[in-house]
């Protein structure tokens, strides 16, 4: 269910996106500061002032360029219904919300009327029809007031914020629907019939008369062009493809010359044709067909038209066709992930990324007059629908719920730790942590998790790297350094594991802390004309054998440590890490706590001391010093300390900047000492009796 997002209302041209992200925001509170603004807006203009500032989405489709009924790409199969300033419905919501043809539901932006979304079939034409008829179907079941001048299939709808917004993906269908104009009373025709008497009156639009004269001078030769199974079944495609239901008087009419004709039969053709749609047939398909049997499929009026308008025409008409001969042949996604352009023939399985010069050749092979820059302005353009395969994967995999088995645990549970309580709780935040940093562009995973093992060979890397599904295993990398094309991974990859950190240097560790700490990046990627803005997507998780290898005595609150005996090599046979991944998505979408508290925080630093490797300074401090108070000890300024070092260990050359954060590390309290008039900064100390 596809829809173009806008990041403004007021903005003309949107992102196709799937509708899943846009509702799980509004539910997680993405919007709610801008949202509780409205909310507390003292007039209906101020109100209306904030919402142009909103971003919007068009819940019946996709849309090119500026949102038109004419614009319309893709319909979504939805229809959206406003009941504003309704404050009896928001505390019926829950009776409106379990109705069997309700999708979603949730809260306006100005918080006293509900929004609500239900599946229609994907028809642009009855769009209006359907609508009226939900709103009747509402307003009568309900007593409700809906809005009817939100009817057009292009209109837009307004973000939101409400922790109760209402999904039910096995929401039913809300089929073929007529009003009466007398009564306006909801009547469902029965479905399958068809008489003469009976016929459906087909859709206005400029290939109406043709097929009626097509169809007239059957009729008048009573010829029938259905021979052949193949035949009969292609004319069924075109009709329904271009008329869908109202096609179906036409299908009898053309079928009612063949010797074996069934009313029943050709009913039941026609509904396999209305289910199925078949690529490659149009109705210029029936147009042939009918030619090959001498009938005369010239237009019914013809339009004389002036030479401008046949430039017109002509010079909109080159980047229709190619979009039309192009989504015959293939099928296109954008990538936002890794920021290319896939592409598959429409028999394939699997999308590769797009060879903009094979298409470009075959183009010409064609004879299709179309140039190299157009088809790259093409396909960077709404023509190609935007993909995530994290998303995707994330929505592809079978739903968690608190009756499942804690996946996450077992998986846990197969990784000794030295304090095994810890890391499960830490272990589980992780995971849906990583999920969160992925999906939400405006979170990052601050804290790498890193295994600790003084053995080698124990299993952490193969751990590490299994972490990463099969499915995204092209978002997961090893290497990373400090340049452009480790910036970039930072928004291209799922996970990166930093394998064997003990490996690193001090420099390159201190240089590892400033990427991590970043939660966008800016480079200009290959081929961009300029420099973009992207999200961190990535999580980092890490191993090393060494129990010393933090050399930051700043701190490393980055950094999240666990010591662990042993990895029960079990989890690859005994868990599904499919299933896992499932879990910490529905923890995320049900607001499971995944950051660390402030107590958490406090007990890392103290258990990351245990990892951190000693400088010089730190030993020979505590080699020489002991901390004291004014009563008993010496008073040493930074710069004495400095000296005292530095005299009895001349290759140390220390500074005052490694003494005071040393000291710091250590613990030695510093405070302040008066010498007549002037102030000093230092510490009380005794000297300990060294050898």
């Amino acid at each position: 269910m596809k829809v173009s997002f806008y990041k403004r209302v007021t903005e003309k041209t949107g992102i196709i996106t799937d509708i899943k992200p846009i509702l799980n925001n509004i539910k997680l509170g993405k919007y709610k500061e801008q949202i509780t603004a409205i909310r507390q807006a003292k007039t209906k203009k101020e109100q209306t002032a904030l919402k142009n500032y909103l971003p919007a989405f068009t819940v019946s489709g996709t849309f090119n360029g500026t949102r038109s009924e004419s614009s319309l790409l893709k319909h979504s199969g939805l229809l959206q219904l406003d009941i504003d300033n309704n404050l009896t419905a928001i505390q019926n919501k829950d009776k409106i919300y379990s109705d069997k043809y309700t999708y979603s539901g949730f809260v306006s932006p100005s918080g006293n009327g509900l929004k609500l979304i239900v599946k229609i079939p994907p028809d642009k034409e009855k769009h209006k029809a359907y609508f009226n008829a939900l709103c009747d179907y509402y307003d009568t079941t309900y007593n409700l007031k809906t809005d009817r001048s939100i009817r057009d299939v292009s209109r837009p709808f307004f973000v939101s914020y409400d922790q109760d917004l209402y999904i039910n993906d096995n929401s039913e269908l809300f089929t073929i629907i007529e009003i009466t104009a007398e009564s306006k009373a909801i009547k469902v025709p029965v479905k399958n019939e068809h008489t003469p008497d009976n016929r459906k009156t087909p859709p206005t639009n400029d290939k109406t008369a043709d097929v009626e004269k097509i169809i007239t001078e059957i009729e008048k030769q009573q010829k029938d062009i259905t021979q052949g199974y193949d035949n009969w079944v292609k004319i069924g495609f075109a009709l329904s493809g271009y008329f869908n239901e109202s096609g179906r008087e036409y299908f009898h009419r053309i079928s009612r010359f063949y010797p074996g004709y069934d009313q029943q039969a050709t009913n039941t053709q026609y509904n396999e044709c209305l289910k199925q749609r078949r690529d490659g047939v149009h109705l210029e398909t029936f147009f042939f067909q009918a030619k090959q049997f001498n009938i005369d499929i010239s237009p019914a009026v013809k339009v004389i038209k002036k030479p401008a308008e046949i430039r017109e025409k002509d010079e909109t008409s080159k980047y229709a066709k190619v979009e039309k001969y192009l989504s015959e042949i293939y099928m296109f996604r954008y990538n936002e992930i890794s920021n290319t352009i896939e592409y598959k023939l429409k028999d394939d399985t699997q999308y590769k990324e797009v060879n903009e010069h094979n298409i470009f050749r075959m183009l010409q092979h064609n004879n299709i007059a179309f140039s190299l820059d157009n088809l790259r302005s093409l396909l960077r353009s709404d023509f190609v629908q935007v993909y995530n395969p994290f998303l995707e994967y994330f929505e592809s995999l079978p739903p968690w719920t608190d009756k499942e088995p804690d996946y996450i645990k077992n998986l846990s549970d197969h990784i000794k730790g030295i304090d095994q309580s810890r890391f499960n709780i830490h272990f589980k935040k992780m995971l849906v942590r990583t999920v969160v940093c992925s999906l939400d562009d405006q979170y990052f995973n601050k804290h790498v998790f890193v295994l600790v093992h003084d053995k080698q060979n124990s299993g952490k890397s193969t751990f590490c790297r299994w972490l990463c599904p099969p499915v995204l295993q092209n978002y997961y990398t090893e290497v990373m350094n400090t340049d452009k094309d480790s910036l970039i991974a930072l928004s291209e990859n799922f996970i990166i594991n930093l394998d064997e950190l003990s490996t690193l240097n001090k420099t390159e560790i201190n240089a590892l802390k400033s990427i991590i700490s970043k939660q966008n990046v800016k480079v200009r990627r290959p081929y961009d004309t300029r420099p973009v803005l992207m999200p961190r997507r990535c999580s980092f998780i890490g191993n090393t054998n060494k129990d010393e290898f933090l050399n930051d005595e700043t701190g490393s609150v980055r950094w999240l440590c666990f010591e662990i005996t042993g990895i029960n090599w079990d989890y690859k046979k005994n868990i599904d890490i499919n299933l896992v991944w499932s879990q910490a998505y529905a923890l995320y979408k049900n607001g499971f706590k995944y950051d660390l508290t402030v107590d958490e925080v406090t007990q890392n630093e103290e258990e990351n001391k245990k990892f951190k490797i000693e400088s010089d300074e730190s030993g020979f401090l505590t080699k020489h010093f002991r901390q004291a108070d004014r009563e008993t000890g010496n008073f040493y300024t930074v710069s004495d300390i400095v000296d005292f070092l530095n005299l009895r260990y001349n290759y140390l050359r220390t500074n005052s900047r490694k003494i005071g954060i040393a000291m710091k590390s250590i613990g030695f309290q510093r405070c302040q000492n008066y010498l007549g008039q002037v102030q000093y900064k230092g510490y009380y100390l005794n000297e300990n009796v060294c050898k």
